[in-house]
């Protein structure tokens, strides 16, 4: 998304250094914050105009089952709870949500991300054996893409 920011809070120290060392590979502007995002967002200023791209990926813990998937609503602090946290912190900004899934994901929890964003695509990458896969379920708040400024 052009003009955006990119943040990502990490709480552990080992997956921060290797997110770290990713991103830096990338060559993408993601800044990585260590800690705990809630209390890091209340200092968290981004210009006015400008999008907010926030990716998501808490451990995954007992949220996945093996038979039911990965429920998004399981996690100690469920997917949906930080996605409301961080809009109503940038009431007044445009924003892509990227959440880290699994191949198989709990249709009610989905359905209920789904419900809180302006518009959601879940891909899953074909790199594993069947029902081993991991994907992405984007989701975007005060715009759609291929909408400019999310007008129609």
């Amino acid at each position: 998304m052009e003009n955006s920011e990119g943040i990502g809070f990490e709480s552990d120290p080992q997956v921060f250094d290797l997110t770290r060392r990713n991103l830096a590979a990338l060559g993408q502007r993601i800044k990585l914050v260590r800690g705990d995002y809630a209390r890091l967002l209340a200092n968290w200023r981004v210009p006015e105009g400008r999008g907010i791209v926030a990716f998501i990926a808490p451990p995954w813990g007992t949220a996945l089952d093996e038979e039911k998937g990965l429920d998004l609503c399981g996690f100690t602090l469920p997917i949906g709870e930080i996605i409301e946290h961080i809009v109503r912190r940038f009431s007044k900004h445009h924003m892509l949500f990227a959440v880290q899934v699994y191949e198989k994901v709990s249709e009610p929890s989905l359905n209920q991300i789904r419900t809180m964003c302006d518009w959601t695509e879940l891909r899953i990458y074909d790199v594993n054996e069947k029902g081993r896969n991991h994907g992405i379920l984007l989701g975007s708040k005060r715009w759609m893409p291929g909408k400019r400024h999310g007008k129609p």
